[in-house]
């Protein structure tokens, strides 16, 4: 039997109040802490929820332009086919040169457009790994005259003279994709 006196049995009620007040903190501090990760987890999982939706949304939006272009392209490609067809049949009874150099420059121009929307096609293609590249045996000059027939009107109200030197050294026949070829020469031009 241990005897306490007065100030042994304050100590030790005070040490065992102080216990009492450690472990109430800390468990507090625990429930504050599980609290806040709970929070957290909520708050990051409507965030993925959210951005889900968000992506959904934004492959819907890319999917709908790209059905809107590629039926875009489909309907400026039909009367632009008849144009070319006009074109053609105008080539084949006109005389005059001069209406002749207009008529082939707006054949040229009609082709570019044709191969501009040709390529919006591809791009859905190029999405689907569907995508062909031609390669074609292709006569270099030729592609360089077509650019300049076609810029020529323009150059001409531009004041602008240009002459292209193709070093003999290359091949008169390449192996390419020719619509693609005359479109980025056209567009360096």
């Amino acid at each position: 039997q241990v005897t306490l006196n007065d100030e042994q049995s304050i100590e030790i009620l005070t040490g065992v109040i102080a216990g009492f007040l450690v472990m109430l903190f800390l468990c507090v501090q625990c429930l504050i802490q599980k609290s806040i990760e709970i929070s957290l987890w909520d708050l990051a999982q409507k965030n993925y929820e959210k951005s889900q939706d968000l992506t959904k949304e934004a492959i819907q939006a890319v999917e709908a332009k790209d059905m809107f272009i590629s039926s875009l392209s489909h309907e400026i490609r039909n009367p632009l086919n008849s144009m070319t067809g006009s074109i053609d049949y105008l080539l084949s009874v006109a005389k005059e040169s001069h209406i002749l150099k207009v008529l082939r420059n707006a054949k040229l121009s009609s082709e570019i457009l044709l191969n501009l929307i040709n390529n919006l096609l591809d791009a859905a293609k190029l999405k689907s790994d569907k995508m062909e590249v031609a390669a074609v045996e292709t006569n270099f000059d030729e592609i360089i005259q077509k650019v300049f027939t076609i810029n020529s009107e323009n150059m001409l109200a531009k004041d602008i003279f240009a002459q292209a030197f193709i070093d003999k050294r290359l091949p008169q026949q390449l192996w390419t994709d020719p619509p693609r070829l005359l479109q980025i020469i056209m567009n360096l031009m």
